[in-house]
């Protein structure tokens, strides 16, 4: 090949390159352009986690995993219907230990830069029952009925329960693989010290099927996320972030237990994608005929 034929080769491979680059930006700014724009994330749901403590043995506070709370019936104020603290089974567990009682780390509305430890006494069972869990026995969430409790005093919010949704509404509201998402939960090192400050982390739904996913020994419903988790988020409320012209912007996808270990399924921390349990799940037990008789 002479040299002219080499530089007319190289020229129109340099030219075909540059058509491509073009061709790519401008797919990628329609792509932009076309696609719906994400809402902004309401201090409401900033708002929402609960840093969730337990008491060692040399009564020390330990931080131990993130809750939220949840209005206890649809439709009416938290005021006067109460509420519930939702958060992974495991939290409410040392080890596999049941604990005793937990702390629930609020910012108080008294002063700036106050914090209270909310002390809640935790029966699995008997009369003074107060945690439900799921029917599966699998599943890891529970639910903490708060009687009596006077949630006024702290600058937290209650989510509505319009926000728990179901199978339908997953389907109805065109929910899938790419969704925006995002959860909020402890920061273990560091949880605020003049007042609790949550971390927030993005990613997409990577995965939702009706299969079950194996996780340490068990095999249960999951959703998959891709979003990075590390210790003290377990428990965080996850939510769905649907485009800007949705009248329903915003819907809690369920609580992250952790990260998938792509060897064992067990809760791993950084792997990158996240293991939660489906909104669903809070759901059934909340409209249980076992909780019902005891609102």
């Amino acid at each position: 090949m002479n040299v002219t034929a080499l530089r007319v080769k190289r020229g129109s491979w340099q030219v075909a390159r540059a058509a491509a680059a073009m061709a790519l930006t401008v797919c990628m700014l329609l792509g932009a352009q076309a696609a719906p724009a994400a809402p902004a994330i309401p201090p409401e749901l900033k708002n929402a986690p609960v840093f969730i403590f337990y008491q060692t043995d040399g009564q020390d506070f330990k931080a131990h995993g993130t809750g939220f709370l949840v209005a206890a019936q649809a439709s009416k104020s938290s005021e006067t219907a109460g509420c519930y603290l939702v958060t992974a089974k495991h939290v409410l567990y040392k080890e596999k230990d049941r604990l005793p009682a937990i702390f629930m780390r609020l910012n108080s509305k008294t002063g700036a830069g106050d914090t209270e430890l909310k002390y809640i006494e935790l029966y699995f069972d008997g009369d003074r029952k107060n945690v439900f869990l799921h029917p599966d026995n699998i599943s890891d969430v529970a639910i903490v009925r708060l009687s009596n409790q006077d949630m006024s005093r702290y600058q937290c919010s209650i989510l509505p329960r319009e926000l728990v949704i179901s199978k339908d509404d997953v389907r109805r509201l065109g929910i899938g693989e790419g969704t925006e998402s995002f959860f909020c939960g402890l920061f273990i090192h560091h949880a605020g010290r003049a007042h609790t400050s949550p971390i927030l982390r993005f990613g997409h739904l990577a995965m939702m099927t009706d299969e079950k996913i194996r996780w340490a020994d068990a095999a249960c419903d999951l959703y998959l996320f891709e979003m990075t988790t590390f210790a003290g988020n377990s428990g965080s409320p996850a939510f769905f972030c649907l485009d800007e012209s949705s009248p329903e912007k915003f819907k809690l996808a369920g609580i992250v237990i952790g990260a998938i270990n792509m060897n064992t399924g067990a809760a791993a921390d950084n792997s990158g994608i996240a293991a939660v349990v489906p909104s669903y799940k809070i759901h059934e037990i909340l409209n249980s005929k076992e909780l019902k008789d005891r609102r």
